[in-house]
């Protein structure tokens, strides 16, 4: 069976992260509040894997390339922190 070898792109999952960084520096200039930190460490469990292409180099090896991204949870954070009031809960 010939080797297969995975990649990980997470340039798009920077991206946004770098995003939420300045959107939340705004929101909280002195300082990310205890009762948002829960809210954004969730973040972490809503990666999504995207399979982008399978490709067969010359020597046989599978090569498979995926993406990184944050899922749903980023756009409803971004919108409670644009919102007047903190509450995730309710977007």
């Amino acid at each position: 069976m010939p080797p297969i070898r995975f990649t990980f792109d997470a340039s798009e999952l920077s991206v946004q992260a770098d995003q939420l960084v300045r959107l939340m520096a705004l929101k909280f200039p002195d300082g990310v509040p205890q009762h948002a930190v829960g809210d954004l460490l969730s973040l972490g469990s809503d990666v999504v894997l995207r399979h982008n292409m399978t490709t067969v180099s010359a020597d046989g090896t599978r090569n498979v390339a995926f993406s990184l991204r944050l899922g749903g949870g980023i756009e409803r954070f971004s919108a409670a922190l644009g919102a007047s009031e903190w509450d995730i809960s309710a977007h």
